[in-house]
Protein backbone atom coordinates (compact mmCIF):
# COMPACT_ATOMS: atom_id res chain seq x y z
CA UNK A 1 0.00 0.00 0.00
CA UNK A 2 0.97 3.62 -0.97
CA UNK A 3 -0.69 5.47 1.84
CA UNK A 4 0.98 5.76 5.13
CA UNK A 5 -1.06 4.36 7.73
CA UNK A 6 -3.30 6.82 9.80
CA UNK A 7 -3.35 9.54 7.01
CA UNK A 8 -6.42 11.12 5.54
CA UNK A 9 -7.72 13.09 2.71
CA UNK A 10 -10.65 15.74 3.01
CA UNK A 11 -13.82 14.63 1.35
CA UNK A 12 -14.97 16.69 -1.31
CA UNK A 13 -18.02 16.60 0.75
CA UNK A 14 -16.50 17.91 3.92
CA UNK A 15 -15.11 21.10 1.85
CA UNK A 16 -18.31 21.68 -0.18
CA UNK A 17 -19.91 21.83 3.34
CA UNK A 18 -17.00 23.86 5.16
CA UNK A 19 -17.51 26.33 2.57
CA UNK A 20 -20.97 26.36 2.55
CA UNK A 21 -20.79 27.50 5.80
CA UNK A 22 -18.20 29.95 5.88
CA UNK A 23 -20.09 31.96 3.33
CA UNK A 24 -22.55 33.40 5.42
CA UNK A 25 -20.68 34.15 8.34
CA UNK A 26 -18.38 36.24 6.08
CA UNK A 27 -21.33 37.41 4.59
CA UNK A 28 -22.58 38.96 8.68
CA UNK A 29 -19.05 39.80 9.47
CA UNK A 30 -18.91 42.06 6.40
CA UNK A 31 -22.33 43.23 7.66
CA UNK A 32 -21.49 43.73 11.19
CA UNK A 33 -18.22 45.78 10.29
CA UNK A 34 -20.00 47.93 7.77
CA UNK A 35 -22.64 48.51 10.12
CA UNK A 36 -20.00 49.12 13.00
CA UNK A 37 -17.77 51.70 10.65
CA UNK A 38 -21.78 53.52 9.59
CA UNK A 39 -22.06 54.17 13.45
CA UNK A 40 -18.85 55.35 14.20
CA UNK A 41 -19.07 57.99 11.67
CA UNK A 42 -22.56 59.12 12.79
CA UNK A 43 -21.16 59.03 16.37
CA UNK A 44 -17.91 60.91 15.36
CA UNK A 45 -20.15 64.29 14.74
CA UNK A 46 -21.97 64.00 17.92
CA UNK A 47 -20.84 65.99 20.85
CA UNK A 48 -22.14 66.62 23.95
CA UNK A 49 -20.41 68.83 26.53
CA UNK A 50 -21.65 67.94 30.64
CA UNK A 51 -24.49 70.56 31.26
CA UNK A 52 -23.40 73.00 33.46
CA UNK A 53 -25.32 76.15 34.75
CA UNK A 54 -24.23 79.09 32.28
CA UNK A 55 -25.06 82.81 31.85
CA UNK A 56 -26.74 82.46 28.69
CA UNK A 57 -27.96 79.50 26.17
CA UNK A 58 -27.20 80.40 22.56
CA UNK A 59 -29.23 78.99 20.15
CA UNK A 60 -28.23 78.54 16.68
CA UNK A 61 -30.28 79.45 13.64
CA UNK A 62 -29.20 76.33 11.38
CA UNK A 63 -31.89 77.41 8.68
CA UNK A 64 -34.48 77.74 10.86
CA UNK A 65 -34.55 74.38 12.80
CA UNK A 66 -37.18 75.07 15.47
CA UNK A 67 -36.33 72.11 17.57
CA UNK A 68 -33.02 74.34 18.10
CA UNK A 69 -35.02 77.00 19.91
CA UNK A 70 -37.40 74.50 21.57
CA UNK A 71 -34.15 72.96 23.09
CA UNK A 72 -33.05 75.89 24.30
CA UNK A 73 -35.96 77.16 25.78
CA UNK A 74 -36.32 73.67 27.87
CA UNK A 75 -32.92 74.43 29.28
CA UNK A 76 -33.92 78.06 30.08
CA UNK A 77 -36.75 76.16 32.19
CA UNK A 78 -34.84 74.43 33.48
CA UNK A 79 -32.94 76.92 34.77
CA UNK A 80 -29.64 75.96 33.15
CA UNK A 81 -29.08 79.37 31.73
CA UNK A 82 -30.48 83.58 32.77
CA UNK A 83 -30.68 84.45 29.08
CA UNK A 84 -30.90 82.76 26.18
CA UNK A 85 -29.63 84.32 23.15
CA UNK A 86 -30.91 83.92 19.55
CA UNK A 87 -28.83 84.87 16.46
CA UNK A 88 -29.89 86.95 13.74
CA UNK A 89 -29.75 85.34 10.01
CA UNK A 90 -29.70 86.19 6.34
CA UNK A 91 -31.87 84.66 3.98
CA UNK A 92 -29.55 83.48 1.26
CA UNK A 93 -29.99 84.44 -2.41
CA UNK A 94 -33.31 82.63 -3.64
CA UNK A 95 -34.45 81.79 -0.22
CA UNK A 96 -38.11 82.55 0.50
CA UNK A 97 -37.92 85.58 3.11
CA UNK A 98 -39.20 84.31 6.49
CA UNK A 99 -38.81 85.80 9.92
CA UNK A 100 -37.15 83.36 11.68
CA UNK A 101 -35.66 85.27 13.92
CA UNK A 102 -39.34 86.24 15.27
CA UNK A 103 -40.33 83.29 14.74
CA UNK A 104 -38.17 81.83 17.29
CA UNK A 105 -38.91 84.47 19.94
CA UNK A 106 -42.71 83.61 19.11
CA UNK A 107 -41.75 79.80 19.91
CA UNK A 108 -39.69 80.51 23.00
CA UNK A 109 -42.48 82.75 24.56
CA UNK A 110 -44.56 79.96 23.81
CA UNK A 111 -42.25 77.82 25.36
CA UNK A 112 -42.38 79.81 29.03
CA UNK A 113 -39.38 81.98 28.23
CA UNK A 114 -40.27 86.20 29.06
CA UNK A 115 -39.52 88.52 26.05
CA UNK A 116 -37.31 90.27 28.92
CA UNK A 117 -34.88 87.21 28.82
CA UNK A 118 -34.66 86.71 24.89
CA UNK A 119 -31.35 88.61 23.41
CA UNK A 120 -30.82 88.49 19.72
CA UNK A 121 -27.50 89.10 18.09
CA UNK A 122 -27.04 92.67 16.82
CA UNK A 123 -25.71 91.87 13.13
CA UNK A 124 -26.98 89.15 10.61
CA UNK A 125 -24.73 85.89 9.95
CA UNK A 126 -25.11 83.27 6.97
CA UNK A 127 -22.59 80.97 8.65
CA UNK A 128 -21.55 79.56 11.91
CA UNK A 129 -18.62 81.10 12.05
CA UNK A 130 -20.57 84.62 11.92
CA UNK A 131 -23.09 82.92 14.32
CA UNK A 132 -20.29 82.03 16.55
CA UNK A 133 -18.26 85.84 16.24
CA UNK A 134 -21.46 87.59 16.91
CA UNK A 135 -22.35 85.84 20.17
CA UNK A 136 -19.24 86.33 21.41
CA UNK A 137 -19.62 90.17 20.65
CA UNK A 138 -23.05 89.92 22.51
CA UNK A 139 -21.22 87.95 25.24
CA UNK A 140 -18.51 90.37 25.78
CA UNK A 141 -20.50 93.23 25.80
CA UNK A 142 -22.85 91.46 28.52
CA UNK A 143 -19.97 90.60 30.75
CA UNK A 144 -21.11 86.81 30.09
CA UNK A 145 -18.59 84.11 31.95
CA UNK A 146 -20.25 81.13 29.94
CA UNK A 147 -22.51 79.62 27.48
CA UNK A 148 -24.28 76.78 26.65
CA UNK A 149 -24.42 76.40 22.30
CA UNK A 150 -27.50 74.66 21.18
CA UNK A 151 -27.44 73.00 17.95
CA UNK A 152 -28.81 69.14 15.74
CA UNK A 153 -26.72 66.35 16.74
CA UNK A 154 -24.93 66.35 13.85
CA UNK A 155 -23.78 69.62 13.88
CA UNK A 156 -21.84 69.88 17.44
CA UNK A 157 -18.85 68.27 16.04
CA UNK A 158 -18.00 71.08 13.62
CA UNK A 159 -19.82 73.76 16.27
CA UNK A 160 -17.43 72.99 19.19
CA UNK A 161 -14.41 73.19 16.63
CA UNK A 162 -15.17 76.63 15.44
CA UNK A 163 -16.98 78.39 18.54
CA UNK A 164 -13.53 76.84 20.82
CA UNK A 165 -11.37 78.82 17.59
CA UNK A 166 -13.74 82.31 17.67
CA UNK A 167 -13.33 82.43 21.57
CA UNK A 168 -10.24 81.12 22.23
CA UNK A 169 -8.40 83.59 24.64
CA UNK A 170 -11.60 85.23 25.66
CA UNK A 171 -12.13 83.75 29.15
CA UNK A 172 -15.88 82.35 28.06
CA UNK A 173 -16.66 78.51 29.06
CA UNK A 174 -18.43 77.19 26.15
CA UNK A 175 -20.21 73.72 26.54
CA UNK A 176 -22.21 72.30 23.39
CA UNK A 177 -25.36 70.30 23.85
CA UNK A 178 -26.71 68.53 21.33
CA UNK A 179 -31.06 68.62 20.61
CA UNK A 180 -32.29 66.23 22.82
CA UNK A 181 -34.96 63.71 21.05
CA UNK A 182 -33.38 64.55 17.71
CA UNK A 183 -34.91 62.71 14.87
CA UNK A 184 -30.56 62.10 13.90
CA UNK A 185 -29.32 59.19 15.63
CA UNK A 186 -26.06 57.94 15.02
CA UNK A 187 -27.68 53.82 14.55
CA UNK A 188 -29.14 54.55 11.89
CA UNK A 189 -28.42 57.89 9.71
CA UNK A 190 -27.66 56.01 6.86
CA UNK A 191 -31.49 54.71 6.68
CA UNK A 192 -33.01 57.83 5.64
CA UNK A 193 -31.79 60.44 3.28
CA UNK A 194 -32.16 63.12 5.44
CA UNK A 195 -29.72 61.22 7.46
CA UNK A 196 -27.55 60.44 4.70
CA UNK A 197 -27.61 64.13 2.89
CA UNK A 198 -26.81 65.55 6.76
CA UNK A 199 -23.83 63.08 7.35
CA UNK A 200 -22.41 63.22 4.08
CA UNK A 201 -22.55 67.86 3.92
CA UNK A 202 -20.95 67.97 8.07
CA UNK A 203 -18.13 66.00 6.24
CA UNK A 204 -17.53 67.95 3.49
CA UNK A 205 -17.80 70.89 5.71
CA UNK A 206 -15.27 69.65 8.35
CA UNK A 207 -13.08 68.77 5.38
CA UNK A 208 -13.45 72.49 4.37
CA UNK A 209 -12.80 73.17 7.98
CA UNK A 210 -9.81 71.62 8.00
CA UNK A 211 -8.75 73.04 4.77
CA UNK A 212 -9.04 76.89 5.19
CA UNK A 213 -12.57 76.52 3.24
CA UNK A 214 -15.24 76.85 5.61
CA UNK A 215 -19.07 76.53 3.86
CA UNK A 216 -21.10 79.94 3.54
CA UNK A 217 -24.00 77.72 5.00
CA UNK A 218 -25.60 78.38 8.09
CA UNK A 219 -26.03 75.07 9.44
Amino acid sequence: MNQTAGSTKPAKGCRGLSLFLLVPVLLIVVVLAGEFILTAAGGILIIADPLRESDAIAVLSGGGDMSRVEEGSRLFMEKMGKWLVLTEITPREGDKVTETTTLFKQIAIGEGVPNSSILVTSQAAFSTRQEAVEILNLAQKRGFQSLIIVTDPFHTFRTRLIFRSVFRDSGIDLYVRPVRNHWYRSTTWWATSQGRQATLSEYIKIIAYFSGLESGLIE
